[in-house]
């Protein structure tokens, strides 16, 4: 094996790692906190905005408990950590098999 095999070996074990312990930040409560506080803003009472924001607020957690959303937020991740380490042409087998799996899923 060269030098260069090697390096390549090392990193992908480590973005293989990272995988197994990283999970990402969501965002997406954040985001549809605020479309929530937009589409709520209109109520004209307090008590009225509030069941909207819960309502609307339900809805978020429906979307990032799906497993094929969770599946497809999975191989993004697994996508930018391998371009942050530059073995995006490496992992982009691996992120194409991803994919598929999560497709069978729908």
């Amino acid at each position: 094996m060269g030098k260069i095999e090697i390096k390549a070996l090392g990193v992908i074990i480590t973005v293989m790692i990272l995988l197994s312990f990283a999970e990402a930040e969501s965002t997406d409560n954040f985001w549809c906190n605020a479309k929530c506080k937009i589409k709520c803003e209109e109520q004209p009472f307090p008590e009225h905005y509030a069941q909207c924001m819960k309502d609307c607020e339900s809805h978020c957690t429906e979307l990032s408990s799906n497993p094929v959303y969770n599946c497809i937020t999975g191989c993004r991740l697994m996508k930018s950590i391998a371009t942050k380490n530059g073995a995006s042409d490496l992992v982009e087998n691996a992120m194409n098999t991803c994919m598929q799996e999560c497709k069978k899923r729908i």
